[in-house]
């Protein structure tokens, strides 16, 4: 199975979520990244960079893809 034909997956609760991820072992994707969720979106952006998107309040949930930001540097020290 191709990384990249990952389509956007909704889960409708937290079980179908840990289901999935044991059966595609997507657990060590996952990581700390992942926003505990109860219910949600997993996107996939690109090759292993797999995020959960909380669904908003409303029944129709719009989906915005996240992109990676970089990571601002920390201050120097002086």
């Amino acid at each position: 199975m191709k990384m990249s034909t990952y389509p956007p997956y909704l889960f409708s609760s937290l079980n179908d979520f840990e289901n999935y991820k044991s059966q595609n072992n997507l657990v060590k994707m996952c990581k700390q990244k992942t926003t505990p969720l109860k219910i949600g979106l997993i996107i996939k952006i690109s090759s292993l960079n797999l995020r959960v998107i909380p669904k908003l309040a409303q029944r129709r949930t719009d989906i915005a893809i996240m992109k990676k930001r970089p990571k601002p540097l920390p201050p120097r020290k002086s």
